[in-house]
Parts: C-alpha cells; structure tokens; sequence
C-alpha cells in the first residue's frame, strides 16, 4: 500500500488497529524517554502516571465509551471537557 487512504477504504481493521497501536506504543516510549506523565483509561478512571510510578485518578469515567451513534467517515467530533 502506497497511500494512507487505501487503508481507509478497506473493509478490514485490523491494519488500521496495527497501525493505532503502533503509534501508541511509540507514544508512550517517548513520553517516558521524556520523563513525561502518561494519561489513560483503567477501571472506569482517567489515569495519570507520572515518571516517578506516582498515579493518580483524575476522574470517574460517568458513560460508557461505547457511542451509541453510527459514525459515517468525515463526521467531526467537538469535545468539551469541563
């Protein structure tokens, strides 16, 4: 594949999904490398690790993250945090 957009167009994840883990893999090593805090999802919490091993839970997860919409490729996204 020559062009991001033929992966788009597949049917098929799964090269998407590599490619997703790839970069978070790739985020996450640098983020360290950095000394920088990682933030993720574990057990219905938003996460802090910081470099030390200190975490902290920044907030309770309130809704699934499941959507229950459909999206259709090009829908943009407005997230308001609060």
């Amino acid at each position: 594949m020559n062009d991001f957009s033929e992966v788009e167009e597949q049917r098929d994840s799964s090269k998407l999904m590599e490619i997703g883990n790839r970069a978070a893999t790739n985020a996450i090593n640098e983020n360290r490398a950095l000394k920088l805090p990682l933030t993720y999802i574990k057990d219905g919490w938003v996460i802090r690790e910081y470099p030390d091993g200190h975490i902290e839970r920044i907030e309770k997860i309130k809704q699934p993250l499941t959507p229950s919409v459909k999206f259709k490729k090009g829908t943009v996204l407005h997230v308001k945090l609060h």
